[in-house]
């Protein structure tokens, strides 16, 4: 659907590194794709996308340190369009994990009526990307999610 969402409303890229074996962050996907509310603030999207980068990639740092490769680009993987599958797992990781954030802020400070619609906003929504986070993670290392243990 061309012109669903105006090209000029998303704030300029920026981009967020941690270290060198993880690739970039880029913020413009992030506001085109996950859309955070337009009433916060850039700065503090900007922040949780920081802050979602320390935290997934916190999460993967055992398994980098398995690797041989110098790169998350370098790590044999699939490809899907021509793009590793790590490498877009990373990048949903991250940007779940920091919708998550913001749909919780928001939620602690959003003043609007309380016919909200909460499937956008509540906080099944951002345990919903919280797990998203969590699958893109478990993919990367290679492990499921559910574990069965015993009773």
């Amino acid at each position: 659907m061309p012109g669903w969402l105006d090209e000029k409303a998303i704030p300029e890229n920026r981009i967020i590194q941690r270290g060198t074996f993880f690739p970039p962050i880029e913020s413009a996907p992030f506001f085109r794709q996950y859309r955070p509310p337009a009433e916060l603030p850039v700065e503090t999207v900007i922040a949780h996308l920081e802050m979602a980068v320390i935290q997934v990639g916190r999460q993967l740092d055992r398994w980098r340190q398995e690797q041989t490769a110098a790169t998350l680009a370098e790590v044999r993987a699939e490809t899907v369009n021509g793009r590793s599958e790590l490498l877009a797992l990373w990048e949903r990781a991250v940007y779940c994990e920091a919708k998550a954030e913001i749909l919780k802020e928001t939620l602690t400070a959003d003043r609007r009526k309380a016919a909200e619609n909460n499937a956008k906003t509540g906080e099944e929504t951002e345990e919903k990307y919280r797990e998203f986070s969590a699958d893109a993670i478990a993919l990367i290392v290679g492990d499921d999610r559910v574990h069965v243990g015993s009773i």
